[in-house]
């Protein structure tokens, strides 16, 4: 894996998805944009509601808006922009960084799921085997989602096995827990339109604890 990561840390910006996404620097430049940008997305969902500074709209936050939904990445994507300006190697730091954060909370699942079983270590040695060490490294490319939506749902599912597996059931601790449930939840639906599969799946396992009266 150490020679993809060399390499995607020093890919160049070569691919269309590396050039348009500056544009949201641009469209959160001003209230106005945020505004519109809000309206785009959650409210009215047409076009016709591009701010008039933009001119003929041609950029693609709004171009892609009328069919597009996916706005924790836009705003990612607009924090990342405004911070490395046109550094790649920090672009693909922060794909990196977000990697190593999936790694960590997957870690934390197994420590609850095999907690106390021999299986424990060999899980582990698999995952990291696999996602560490396999060449495949999407950090070469800027314009994907798909790190965010990983990593939002490592996160969403350690707090479910967090919650359905320990045995505290009240408390601030146990409360907090449930806040980052639902928020995790939520940047995971808001990461790419296809981790609505995931949100089915976590709300259809919330049904069946909740059903079989497990935990409440």
């Amino acid at each position: 894996q150490a020679p993809a990561v060399w390499y995607a840390v020093n890919t160049r910006f070569s691919l269309i998805d590396d050039y348009y996404l500056w544009s949201y620097v641009r469209d959160f430049s001003t209230w106005e944009g945020v505004g519109a940008w809000f309206n785009l997305r959650f409210l009215s969902f047409s076009q016709s509601e591009c701010p008039k500074t933009f001119g003929i709209c041609d950029w693609y936050t709004w171009n892609i808006g009328s069919f597009r939904f996916f706005p924790a990445f836009e705003i990612y994507q607009w924090f990342t922009w405004s911070t490395f300006k046109e550094l790649p190697g920090l672009h693909h730091l922060a794909s990196l960084a977000l990697k190593f954060v999936t790694v960590l909370f997957s870690l934390k699942i197994f420590s609850h799921v095999f907690k106390g079983n021999r299986y424990t270590n060999v899980s582990i040695f698999l995952f990291l085997s696999i996602y560490l060490f396999y060449p495949n490294c999407p950090e070469s490319r800027l314009g994907t989602a798909e790190p965010l939506v990983v990593t939002f749902l490592a996160v969403h599912t350690y707090y479910l096995c967090k919650i359905f597996i320990t045995k505290a059931r009240t408390g601030l601790r146990f409360s907090r827990d449930y806040v980052f449930l639902f928020l995790s939840f939520t940047l995971l639906l808001w990461s790419k339109e296809t981790a609505v599969v995931f949100g089915c799946t976590s709300l259809a396992f919330l049904a069946i604890q909740i059903r079989s009266r497990k935990q409440f």
